[in-house]
């Protein structure tokens, strides 16, 4: 009989010779057979998924999650969602199918000439990779991938509060979010914590959290916090809310009492010029009897009529001296009680600048917490990464370990790395690790803003103009 130890056949749907075979590598056997895989020879090769799942409990492929594997609690041992029924019910043997059904050469007896066997067995070669091949990749999308995208990436999604649909890598698996919802959601919008909206905002005008592009590709338009201190920070919010509203209304104050300083100087020193006005003109007749001697006479002032206007006049400049102290005093009592407001300005302005440290101090750490909260997230998705690699092992046969040993893609799951059971980097671990990394960046940008805000100076040695 004639052994083939290779069978190219193009399994490019795109390509113009898809299906056809292209080569083999075959030699011509007369020895003993040993009859395998329940005998006959009729199925596809050993390591054809179909075995795999054959030889499973009931013959059929696990259509629950397993237990006992790090998966959260909510989720152990759910039903896996969007299985192909094919792997729900014990599968019918797997008949190779032919590429075609000959005719091959006969001899005159009517049976298969050498040659008619050869082309007989490529034939079955054929049809029996092919079937193989379009098994694994039902095997791949209606048992493999659903199995992954549940175990793997749902409980991770749901950690992130993240929907199937959402992100550049979406799930697949029909009905998936179901499971995903069942998962505690362990993020929460930064503006969803309870914090007053508008205190939010004024903060967020004046500090820069920075981006959050991976923050953002898990569903979200804002910063992240950890759900555990969602309280932190509206307790926080408060703090600063009171805070502004006393600095505000201190503000208020101070600007109320400046007006009112300007405009008792205004009124004091316009009447200082009122009554300045009317002393002069109600002199006029004293000033003129002081000099009725010399009218009278047509004579110089005698000592006592010279004295008298001489005593006037001097009164005269005394008044304006008086006058004018009075303006200089109404000047000076403005001039410090503008001092004062603006020292007890300062005073408001430094006492605030503390509040808005403390404030941003405190979301530092808050956002230092959810940093954490995030890396030790992906440490236990870690977890369920390496029990999907221990499960594997357990549904190990004499079969199932070629699939497990084959380089090829089957059941590979993009952008994971690695190969069936041993993928490395699914999407949703990396996500968890930048979205630990963005928290990271908001903390220290906070941290930075804290220190600007109590002392005034930019980290690095300048200080702001």
């Amino acid at each position: 009989m004639n052994i083939y130890n290779e069978v190219t056949i193009d399994m490019n749907p795109e390509s113009v010779t898809y299906g056809e075979h292209l080569s083999e590598d075959s030699c011509n056997y007369n020895g003993d057979l040993d009859l395998c895989l329940g005998g006959g020879g009729g199925g596809p090769p050993a390591p054809s998924p179909y075995y795999w799942a054959g030889a499973q409990p009931g013959k059929i492929a696990p259509t629950h999650l397993p237990s006992g594997y790090a998966m959260p609690p909510s989720t152990m041992g759910a039903p896996i969602p969007g299985v192909d029924p094919f792997f729900q019910s014990t599968p019918e043997v797997h008949e190779a199918t032919y590429t075609s059904g000959g005719p091959y050469e006969r001899d005159a007896e009517g049976e298969l000439t050498d040659e008619g066997r050869k082309e007989k067995r490529k034939d079955e070669a054929i049809g029996s990779a092919r079937a193989q091949r379009e098994y694994e990749d039902r095997f791949k999308e209606g048992w493999y991938r659903p199995y992954f995208e549940s175990m793997v990436a749902a409980p991770m999604r749901g950690f992130l509060g993240m929907p199937a649909t959402a992100g550049s890598q979406p799930l697949q698996t029909s009905g998936i979010q179901g499971l995903i919802s069942q998962v505690p959601k362990e993020f929460v919008p930064l503006s969803q914590t309870n914090i007053d909206p508008a205190v939010l905002q004024k903060f967020e005008e004046t500090v820069d959290f920075g981006t959050y592009p991976r923050t953002a590709e898990a569903g979200y338009s804002e910063p992240i916090i950890a759900k555990g201190f969602s309280s932190d920070v509206q307790e926080a919010g408060d703090i600063y809310s009171q805070a502004e509203e006393a600095y505000e209304t201190a503000l208020e104050r101070i600007a109320g009492e400046r007006d009112v300083a300007t405009d008792v100087r205004s009124q004091t020193l316009e009447d200082i010029r009122a009554e300045r006005l009317l002393s002069t003109r109600g002199d006029v007749p004293g000033h003129e009897k002081a000099r009725v001697p010399a009218a009278l006479t047509g004579m110089a002032y005698s000592g006592p009529a010279q004295r008298a206007a001489t005593g006037y006049e001097a009164k005269e400049i005394g008044e304006k001296l008086s006058y004018k102290e009075k303006e200089l005093g109404a000047e000076s009592e403005y001039e410090s009680t503008m001092f004062e407001l603006g020292e007890q300005e300062e005073d408001v302005e430094t006492a605030f600048k503390g509040e808005q440290s403390d404030f941003a101090g405190q979301l530092s750490n808050i956002f230092q917490g959810t940093a954490e909260q995030a890396i030790d997230l992906a440490s236990e998705g870690q977890k369920i990464l390496s029990s999907h690699h221990q499960y594997g092992p357990t549904l190990s046969t004499k079969h199932e370990t070629n699939i497990m040993g084959r380089p090829t893609d089957f059941g590979y799951i993009e952008g994971a790395g690695g190969g069936i059971w041993g993928e490395q980097s699914p999407y949703e671990l990396g996500l968890l690790g930048g979205v630990s990394d963005e928290a990271r960046r908001a903390a220290e940008r906070l941290q930075t803003a804290a220190y600007e805000a109590i002392t005034g100076i930019v980290p690095g040695g300048t200080t702001p103009v």
